[in-house]
């Protein structure tokens, strides 16, 4: 699954710095991926994606960290409660005078003078209310800091989608598109709260664990030395066995979701040719068996923690019952009653704190085998700009602009092993004019338009719209270019919202939405839906037509009333009247709009001012209609073939 890129190109891009495609192109060949899977290396790969936080957010992280670890001291102040009440309990019942150290602790605290019964409660309600205090302000720790990185998570999103899509077309399209699903739907969030917010919880955690140890070393070194014996082999023996299947299961987890979503989007778009070639039932069969795979997966994943968490249950219980054993036979029973008591409270805290340690480290894994794409990708991104803010005002009037194209000595070549290229290409096109660009499949022609627009970076000369570089001109007369590609999208919403695309249909006039469906002769298409221009469209467009898709296109293109526009065979699927007609429409806005048109039909051209014949990116000839007949064989012969 995934690109195949060879490496002989991988290094090409990487040479070429352009970091889009070199992320995808290099995943699955970094030395760390398939390596080095112990625990330094999950504290690497933390320190990697606390690396996407800025300083300030990071001080942030580190504060909470700190705090919720210096809460651990709570647990060890209710621990020590619990075993001198239970000390205090024994001695009660054996009729024996407290430890001195206990008195001591007493009259510090001012409940020497108080009965047995009253000391035991007071005790019992502080031990208590610590623990249980202790927990409520984890918890509500945890909550804020999980919402900070749930905030945190949406903010790196916009942010690495802004940054993807200001890439060059080139670098975007070589992307299968179903990763880029994978890392916005899930992998940023596994990276920001599935790494950083678990590893909160893990360091908590170690830090409960550590301050429980040093205290229990204080109150019996020997229970102590046990203790942290057996529940550490016990945590090393399980993370051992748990940590490598997890990253695993977490890679698993998202080729298997990548490719299943790819195999369901080509079953919905490319559906005729599956009926045709009787592949469904096979398509249908590859979708049930990648589900049944994720869905395996998922399963060991969630039981996963349950192998732990029974492991943990058994060694309480077991240790317990050799410490108590063993004070027994070489002390007394009430040796036995005292060592069991400190090893269950503390167990009490340790067993929860080693088992959640567990397993968010068997998360941290897995989360990581599902994450490292997402993050090789923002780190690769990390010092590239966002796109700037869009208005979301439609201004129909562009003051100011000039529709002018200017290209000044344009060389521009694909990466890779494409021998087509444009070379020092200079031409002009002037406000009001109508400009046609002709050659067979593959002369460049589309390349041309993506370069005019600024989609592809020439890597010579400059192309100039309104006196300055494309992307600058759409920043700054929004709407004033419009654009009609031969394979026009339609999105799962209304047909108003399609006309409106990535504008808020609310913020536009009716009345500009009913212009641009008259220039683009749909009316009679949307008298015929049922709730009209309210009507929903399915994103795969099935209900409706190619030619009422372009017309879409064209309504689109028409709304903001651009000076200049862009028809990239955009009325090839249209029937001859119905192109007339647009054409016509097109045509009687010559002198206040520019117009820049491909087309295959030559009879869409005939008007034009000048029309460019390209052969393999290079203008070989150009003038009017007629002056290409008779200097152009090859054109001439297609417009013989034609009629024309």
């Amino acid at each position: 699954m995934g690109m195949s890129i060879e490496i002989g190109v991988c290094e090409s891009i990487k040479s070429n710095d352009n970091p889009l495609l070199y992320a995808f192109a290099t995943y699955g060949r970094q030395e760390n991926f398939h390596e080095s899977s112990g625990l330094l290396q999950i504290f690497k790969y933390v320190i990697s994606c606390l690396g996407i936080l800025s300083p300030t957010d990071k001080r942030k992280y580190w504060m909470v960290l700190i705090v919720q670890s210096l809460l651990g001291f709570l647990d060890l102040v209710g621990v020590a409660i619990l075993g001198i009440i239970g000390a205090l309990a024994l001695r009660g019942v054996q009729a024996q005078a407290p430890n001195p150290h206990i008195v001591q602790f007493l009259e510090f605290i001012g409940l020497h003078n108080q009965s047995l019964q009253n000391q035991i409660s007071i005790l019992t309600a502080a031990a208590v209310t610590i623990l249980i205090g202790k927990s409520l302000i984890t918890v509500l720790l945890t909550r804020k800091i999980l919402y900070f990185l749930v905030s945190k998570s949406s903010k790196e999103t916009r942010s690495l989608i802004s940054k993807i899509v200001a890439q060059p077309i080139i670098d975007i399209n070589a992307v299968n598109s179903y990763e880029l699903q994978y890392i916005f739907s899930s992998g940023i969030s596994l990276v920001i709260i599935g790494i950083l917010g678990t590893f909160m919880t893990f360091v908590s955690d170690c830090s409960l664990l550590l301050i429980l140890a040093i205290g229990i070393v204080a109150i019996d070194p020997g229970i102590a030395a046990f203790s942290i014996a057996l529940f550490g082999m016990v945590g090393l023996v399980l993370y051992f066995i748990l940590h490598k299947r997890a990253k695993i299961i977490g890679i698993k987890l998202a080729e298997t979701n990548i490719e299943s979503q790819s195999r369901l989007h080509e079953i919905i778009y490319a559906y005729r040719e599956i009926y045709v070639r009787n592949r469904r039932f096979s398509y249908a069969l590859q979708i049930a068996n990648l589900k049944e795979q994720n869905s395996h997966l998922m399963a060991e994943q969630n039981f996963m923690p349950n192998i732990s968490k029974y492991a943990v249950e058994i060694t309480l219980i077991l240790g317990g019952s050799l410490i108590a054993a063993f004070e027994f036979y070489s002390h007394s029973a009430s040796r036995a009653f005292a060592g069991l008591s400190i090893f269950i409270a503390a167990g009490s805290r340790i067993a929860p704190a080693l088992l959640r340690a567990q397993q968010n480290l068997v998360q941290m894994q897995s989360n990581r085998g599902a994450s490292e794409r997402t993050l090789q990708m923002m780190n690769k991104l990390q010092n590239y700009q966002q796109l700037p803010p869009e208005t979301n005002s439609v201004d129909r009037s562009h003051e100011g602009f000039a529709a002018q194209v200017v290209l000044e000595n344009v060389s521009f070549k694909y990466p890779g092993p494409n021998n087509f290229k444009v070379d020092d290409l200079a031409l002009q096109i002037n406000p009001g004019d109508f400009v046609a660009f002709v050659g067979s499949s593959g002369s460049g022609k589309s390349t041309l338009i993506d370069i005019i627009l600024g989609l592809h970076t020439p890597q010579g000369g400059r192309v100039l719209i309104s006196g300055h570089d494309p992307q600058s001109t759409l920043q700054m007369w929004p709407g004033a270019i419009g654009y009609v590609p031969q394979d026009v999208y339609i999105v799962d919403g209304t047909v108003r919202e399609n006309i409106c695309l990535g504008l808020d249909p609310n913020g536009i006039q009716e009345a500009d939405i009913l212009s641009a469906i008259k220039s683009a002769s749909l009316e009679e298409f949307i008298k015929e839906l049922p709730k009209g221009i309210d009507s929903h469209l399915n994103d795969n467009a099935t209900s409706i037509s190619g030619g009422q898709r372009q017309r879409i296109g064209i309504a689109r293109a028409l709304l903001t009333k651009p000076k200049l526009l862009f028809l990239d065979e955009a009325t090839s699927s249209l029937d001859a009247q119905t192109e007339e007609d647009i054409s016509n429409a097109i045509f009687q806005l010559k002198g206040e709009i520019t117009v820049v048109i491909i087309a295959h039909r030559l009879s869409t051209i005939r008007r034009a001012d000048k029309i460019y014949f390209l052969v393999n990116g290079q203008v070989v000839s150009s003038g009017t209609f007629e002056e290409l007949k008779k200097s152009n064989p090859d054109f001439e012969r297609q417009a013989l073939l034609m009629g024309l």
